[in-house]
């Protein structure tokens, strides 16, 4: 009986890591949080960097000379735990790079939520996080990265070509200048393809990829799924390749390519 006890409690405890998103560390006592608030000058020089390993990033923008930083670190562990995670910004020439560093050998149990504004002028030009959300709205610097290893990543209305990638969770990229690439292995992505330059991938191998595209975008487009079905919608498409799993086609005059792949899953591609 003791052994089921066990086995069942281990799993349960996996299974909260596993999750997509999940910051939950495990059951421990009621939640004990504490607050970092800071801002630091910046001006159309200033390139940001973000680097956290558990909880949430949210990056805006506003006008103004300084980034502000709203932290707030949680616990079910102690107020001790809190004390294991230091954040820092790290200051070199014109980059600054905001950071959620483990004091301990063993990572503390510790999620850390960190809301960000920037300056319009500001480049943020990537982001990094192990476990949680990711997102992003706004922002004018210019061009961005962002990764997950488990969680999701949202960026809407950004003004810069983007990359994004997620181990176990879903994209959703809206209303960017362009996309350079985008991949997922476990999970969903959502796109709109605005503009490329040198070509753009968009791969998944477990899950759906719903592109749009502009439709008065210049470029060869190619379209693989090995189990899934490729729907093509109201985008006019001159198609040299059309197999139920593997299409290509060129729009408008052709140009650079648009490479969207998936493993199993559909691939379905429509006008912006």
């Amino acid at each position: 009986m003791k052994k089921i006890q066990f086995t069942t409690l281990f799993l349960a405890l996996f299974l909260a890591a596993a999750i997509p998103g999940c910051t939950d560390l495990g059951p421990g006592g009621p939640e004990v949080t504490a607050q970092f608030d800071d801002e630091y000058e910046a001006d159309d020089s200033t390139i940001l960097r973000v680097v956290n390993s558990n909880g949430q990033i949210s990056i805006n923008s506003r006008e103004g000379d300084t980034i502000t930083l709203n932290t707030t670190k949680k616990s079910r562990f102690g107020e001790d735990e809190l004390e294991n995670i230091e954040i820092t910004a790290i200051k070199n020439n014109n980059e600054i790079t905001i950071k959620a560093t483990s004091l301990t050998v063993i990572p503390p149990m510790v999620s850390v939520d960190m809301d960000i504004t920037v300056p319009t002028n500001v480049t943020v030009d990537s982001v990094e996080q192990s476990n949680g959300e990711i997102r992003i709205s706004g922002t004018k610097g210019g061009d961005m990265s962002a990764s997950c290893s488990n969680g999701e990543i949202t960026m809407n209305n950004v003004d810069g070509y983007v990359s994004a990638r997620v181990d176990n969770g879903n994209i959703e990229i809206r209303e960017t200048t362009g996309i350079d690439e985008l991949e997922v292995s476990n999970g969903n992505i959502v796109a709109e393809i605005y503009d490329i330059r040198n070509g753009a991938t968009i791969k998944t191998i477990n899950g759906e990829i719903t592109v749009s595209i502009n439709p008065s975008l210049n470029a060869a487009i190619e379209m693989k799924t090995t189990n899934g079905i490729i729907s093509v919608k109201g985008i006019a498409l001159n198609f040299t390749r059309t197999e139920v799993t593997h299409m290509e086609g060129v729009l408008g005059n052709g140009g650079d390519k648009i490479t969207i792949e998936n493993t199993n899953g559909n691939v379905n591609v429509k006008a912006l």
